[in-house]
């Protein structure tokens, strides 16, 4: 048996020095930038329309979530929470792009979310829709709950 296993590992080593492995890689075509430039035009086209498609509610609960996101960078970057919505529009991030649109804070019955302060939590904001009725604290209000925070994507 000794020798069978010492022949074994005999074959394993000549058939290493003699047929080595030969890897090769492939590198990825390079991507030229018109073609990359229109792969994201064609994302931002197709979310454009699944936006277009969405319900009047699934639009509100889309943009809430959105908003509480934006708020949450707004947090970081500036070290505070934003006072009302026209800072988020107005207000850029450190890489000088601003942090809202003015189509992602107005609701799908063309009011502006309603933007408060949590009155028990000062960390909190609450942001709903005034719903069809345009009218504030009435049965046809969206409340969305805030996401899970995310984490930050590079450190201080």
């Amino acid at each position: 048996m000794k020798y069978v296993i010492g022949i074994i590992a005999l074959v394993i080593v000549l058939a290493i020095i003699f047929f080595p492995r030969t890897t090769t890689t492939v590198s990825p075509a390079p991507v030229n930038p018109v073609d990359k430039e229109e792969m994201i035009k064609q994302k931002v086209e197709e979310i454009r329309k699944k936006r277009e498609m969405a319900s009047p509610e699934e639009r509100v609960k889309q943009d809430i979530e959105i908003m509480h996101h934006v708020i949450q960078v707004f947090t970081r970057d500036k070290g505070r929470l934003p006072e009302n919505v026209d800072e988020l529009l107005n207000a850029t991030h450190k890489t000088g792009l601003r942090f809202l649109t003015e189509d992602k804070v107005t609701d799908p019955w063309g009011k502006r979310y309603v933007y408060e302060k949590d009155s028990e939590d000062k960390e909190k904001v609450i942001i709903f829709s005034m719903g069809p009725d345009k009218t504030p604290e009435t049965e046809d209000d969206i409340h969305v709950p805030p996401p899970t925070p995310i984490p930050p994507l590079f450190e201080k």
